[in-house]
């Protein structure tokens, strides 16, 4: 299970995605607004529970996170999320 908390999220807020994590796992995260344009990645390591994306520089809008899971090179899982940001 993925969560983004807060979402929306506004102004200098930390947006966070929860997960529960999966040992041997990582995980990377795509932004993309509703233009279908990447503004945004980050990874985190095996066994970790959360990644924060940065959003301070991120326009008032919709946006779709993307998220891979991947053992070693094998894609395991993607999910996607949407994501508000308020200013």
């Amino acid at each position: 299970e993925f969560k983004s908390v807060p979402n929306p999220v506004k102004g200098k807020e930390t947006l966070s995605l929860r997960f529960s994590p999966a040992p041997g796992f990582e995980l990377t995260v795509r932004l993309f607004n509703t233009a279908g344009e990447l503004v945004s990645s980050t990874r985190a390591g095996a066994g970790t529970g959360s990644c924060t994306l940065r959003h301070e520089a991120l326009a008032p809008g919709i946006y779709v996170a993307v998220i891979d899971l991947r053992q070693g090179e094998v894609l395991m899982r993607r999910l996607s999320l949407k994501i508000g940001v308020v200013q």
